[in-house]
């Protein structure tokens, strides 16, 4: 050895100092692998989350223009119906009641087109919570909503008026040649497509309501 030199400790089995490598200890290494897998969870953990948002998100979307589609075909045709029809009903049907409030699951409208009649029935199935509509008692309806949630979706309602500083409709409970016809979809899911989110998944019920005037001109 030269006078002055430093000797360089390699840490052999007589030497009291860590071996002088740039390996882990297995310590070292059970911690950089447990930061790592919980780094990955995370990750996995918010993409899967994000997607699932987005889903969801996507639906609603759908359901929401699905649902603009039928409000403006309601509005339409409405307005320009001979007759309005409010009660129980189906595809065949539809019995307006004659005490108490004029609501129930299903809506007829006669037009005339023409020298022709349509005759259209909007009703709720309550056997799949769907909206349909038929054409002169023709089988089958076109379905036009799904998972409909409410049963009562069709009300004749008095014009608004104002009380306490908020608008109201009343009900009618006694037929009359115009009015008004509430409208209330609440959809417990959404979307039509065969893309599902989980049915046990709580999100807020997305409910579209409207009114629409009418004027008979049968009564």
């Amino acid at each position: 050895m030269k006078a002055g030199g430093n000797p360089r400790r390699t840490g052999g089995a007589t030497g009291g100092g860590r071996p002088d490598t740039g390996a882990f200890t297995y310590v070292e290494l059970l911690v950089a692998l447990s930061i790592f897998m919980l780094l990955s969870i995370g990750l996995v953990s918010s993409n899967v989350f994000g997607v699932r948002m987005q889903e969801i998100v996507v639906q609603r979307n759908d359901a929401d223009a699905l649902a603009r589609q039928v409000i403006g075909e309601f509005d339409a045709n409405i307005r320009s119906a001979r007759s309005v029809r409010v009660g129980a009903g189906d595809w065949s049907v539809v019995t307006q009641p004659t005490n108490g409030p004029i609501a129930g699951n299903a809506l007829e409208l006669e037009l005339v087109d023409g020298s022709t009649t349509l005759r259209l029935r909007y009703y709720l199935d309550p056997l799949d919570q769907r909206l349909k509509r038929c054409t002169n008692a023709v089988w089958p309806p076109e379905v036009l909503l799904d998972w409909v949630a409410n049963t009562q979706v069709f009300r004749k309602v008095q014009p608004l008026t104002l009380t306490n500083s908020s608008v109201a409709a009343q009900a009618m409970s006694t037929d009359a040649n115009q009015g008004l016809v509430q409208v209330r979809f609440e959809l417990s899911r959404v979307g039509r497509k065969s893309l599902q989110v989980d049915p046990n998944t709580s999100f807020a019920t997305n409910v579209i309501g409207f009114v629409v005037p009418y004027r008979s001109r049968t009564l």
